[in-house]
């Protein structure tokens, strides 16, 4: 009876033992997407815009932005037009949108975020310039500096005119 308990007890630890190394955890692939991507191209069919077409589009206030967010949902802002869904990382390279219903797959090319679907346009969008509010930031706080520093050199002619 000991040998039996024995044996099954020495069954379980092996059990045990083996499902705890049962293999490493999947690689997290989704900070390679997370962040503000920019529509900077469509290609295809009988549309074609470039990046000057788009450029001339944001001087007009409209933009078409993806925002693939850390928690797995994405904003899609289509000129306006706000959609937002579920994403997931399938790869290094590669990640799955819901989008109306649908599973689409956008490839990372070249630093681009790529969708593209058999016998309809290629959608390329470029990560959107996260220096962009640092260097507003930059700018605004170099023009306070300025303007600080040009207050002071007035004040102090001012006080070298009233002494003499």
């Amino acid at each position: 009876m000991k040998k039996i308990v024995a044996a099954f007890a020495l069954a379980f630890a092996l059990g045990f033992g083996l499902t705890s190394c049962g293999g490493a955890t999947p690689e997290d692939f989704t900070p390679n997407f997370v962040g503000s991507w920019e529509l900077v191209k469509i290609e295809g069919g009988d549309t074609n815009f470039s990046q000057d077409d788009f450029d001339l589009l944001k001087e007009m206030g409209m933009t078409c932005t993806l925002k693939l967010n850390e928690d797995g949902t994405y904003n899609f802002d289509l000129f306006g037009q706000v959609m937002s869904e579920t994403w997931e990382a399938a790869s290094a390279e590669t990640a799955t949108l819901a989008m109306n219903g649908q599973q689409v797959d956008v490839a990372l090319v070249e630093g681009n975020l790529v969708l593209e679907q058999a016998g309809a346009e290629k959608y390329t969008f470029a990560k959107a310039d996260a220096s962009a509010g640092s260097s507003a930031a930059s700018s605004a706080e170099a023009g306070d500096a300025e303007a600080a520093t040009s207050e002071a050199a007035e004040g102090g002619e001012a006080a070298a005119s009233s002494a003499a």
